[in-house]
């Protein structure tokens, strides 16, 4: 399942190569508290990021990346965590997945979407639209579901756009975005 996973990933967001352990977890007694796992686990030195803050970084940066992946049984949940920056849940055999900042527990959502939430401190908005730009849809361009967003952000960068203490909702459509700000200051 592990090539699977590698071949929808988009290559072109990452370059390098970095060191990697890998622990495979069976315990006595497997059951739901105590399943069987291969767990993934790296500092990412030597990758490059090729995304927008705060997800994008430098290959001489470390930040520390975790994968779970369920051993028996293709319809759990897998777990990634990203520093302490992100955690998100999918399942390979599944258009599902969800990815949450800050602290909290990534949900996977009912429908075939992208579903992103929780909390960052800061947001520049417009690099992000853009590297969907030309494509109309996520999935095209990606291999992923469409995207919805409601997230909280301490600070939001859009174009000549800065608001403190924000609210975003964000939907993406089949040829366009759908948004919500909302904010005690607006």
């Amino acid at each position: 399942r592990l090539p699977d996973i590698a071949s929808q990933l988009p290559t072109d967001l990452v370059e390098g190569e970095a060191a990697l352990d890998i622990e495979v977890d069976i315990p006595r007694n497997p059951g739901p508290q105590h399943r069987q796992q291969l767990i993934l686990s790296s500092d990412l030195k030597g990758i490059a990021i090729k995304l927008p803050a705060p997800l994008g970084k430098a290959a001489n940066d470390s930040r520390p990346l975790r994968l779970v992946m369920p051993l028996n049984n293709s319809k759990e949940t897998f777990r990634l965590h990203y520093d302490e920056l992100l955690n998100a849940a999918f399942r390979p055999d599944a258009d599902r997945l969800a990815i949450h900042f800050g602290p909290g527990k990534a949900e996977l959502p009912e429908q075939a979407v992208l579903k992103i939430s929780g909390q960052l401190e800061q947001l520049t908005l417009d690099p992000w639209l853009q590297m969907d730009s030309g494509k109309g849809k996520t999935e095209d361009k990606f291999g992923i579901p469409p995207l919805r967003a409601d997230v909280h952000v301490d600070k939001l960068h859009f174009r000549q756009f800065e608001q403190d203490d924000i609210q975003l909702k964000l939907e993406q459509l089949t040829n366009s975005w759908q948004g919500q700000l909302q904010s005690k200051q607006l």
